[in-house]
């Protein structure tokens, strides 16, 4: 069970966290078919034109090419990750509750405790960007279902996508920087 206050301390950073209401982690966009937000799609890559391109190119504060990837390119390396992968980073779906399991197979599923789990580092599936580490695993992804972090690598290395004003959903989207797929 989630310890009392751990939601809202996410909830305020604009991390992932139940949904109160639903079997599904809060994010920007609930895509359930059954809202209007089900038609959500990311704004991944960009056009290919020129001024997007040098409007996109940045440096991290890590050292890491954050410069916006091509559609394309996007395209190309999502054929090479599974379906579901693809669903959550392309389409901004939600993965099944309890899988934690990453792209490339390890499994987070059961405690989630610093002593549980191995030092590492979690990239994005398209376009290999530094996201978050193991040491920022958050403590409800032990009871959540669902991996959850306290921090990113690097402020730069993600970015939050907020709902518009008029929206009466206020949860807050966590994207890459480099790919603008949903995390």
């Amino acid at each position: 069970p989630v310890q009392k206050g751990e939601e809202n301390v996410l909830a305020a950073n604009g991390w992932s966290f139940l949904d109160p209401d639903e079997s599904e982690p809060l994010s920007a966009f609930d895509v359930d078919a059954a809202n209007v937000e089900g038609q959500y799609k990311p704004k991944w890559g960009y056009d290919g034109s020129k001024d997007d391109a040098v409007e996109n190119t940045h440096i991290s504060s890590f050292g890491f090419d954050l410069k916006r990837m091509p559609a394309d390119d996007i395209r190309n390396e999502a054929e090479k990750i599974s379906v579901m992968s693809r669903t959550i980073l392309l389409e901004g779906g939600t993965d099944e509750p309890n899988t934690k399991r990453t792209n490339n197979g390890y499994d987070f599923s059961g405690s989630i405790t610093e002593e549980d789990v191995q030092k590492g580092m979690f990239v994005c599936a398209i376009g290999g960007l530094p996201l978050f580490t193991t040491a920022d695993l958050s403590p409800t992804t032990a009871s959540s279902g669902w991996l959850s972090f306290s921090n990113p690598i690097a402020d730069d290395h993600i970015e939050h996508i907020h709902p518009e004003d008029a929206s009466q959903d206020r949860r807050v989207e966590v994207i890459c920087a480099r790919t603008g797929c949903h995390l």
